[in-house]
């Protein structure tokens, strides 16, 4: 594992060796990338509605991204410290979506502006007829 300082050597040490992967992803960012992905993922309860400690989904996000951190909360503790910007890799994963958003909608790829609400408004006839019209008329 990477080592980022002599103060961080035993934060990145390997539990254990990954030696049947359970999937084909290996994590290939900083460690404290991950902990700091995990912890947002945690905080927001999108797994079993929440109803998970911190431990069991980090041991599974790391099962699942073949990779192994020893102390993930020390890692979260030094990123409480930070003083900018505590969440740079959250941070840089919105700002790297926003760009290619923006991207595709100066190229045209996403002509149409319009709130999922006008999806469920319209019938079938009526729907096609306005991607059509947004898309190729320009209306």
């Amino acid at each position: 594992m990477r080592k980022v300082s002599s103060s961080n050597q035993n934060l990145f040490e390997n539990r254990h060796s990954l030696s049947t992967p359970v999937s084909k992803l290996k994590w290939t960012a900083k460690p404290f990338e991950f902990v700091e992905l995990s912890k947002a993922l945690y905080y927001t309860p999108c797994f079993n509605n929440g109803e998970i400690n911190f431990s069991e989904l980090f041991d599974n996000l790391s099962e699942l991204f073949g990779i192994s951190v020893l102390y993930p909360h020390a890692i979260y503790m030094k990123m409480q410290n930070r003083v900018q910007d505590r969440t740079l890799f959250l941070s840089r994963l919105k700002e790297n979506l926003e760009r290619d958003m923006q991207k595709k909608i100066k190229r045209g790829c996403y002509p149409i502006k319009f709130s999922f609400y006008a999806l469920f408004s319209f019938d079938t006839t009526h729907l096609l007829f306005f991607c059509y019209s947004k898309m190729f008329l320009g209306f």
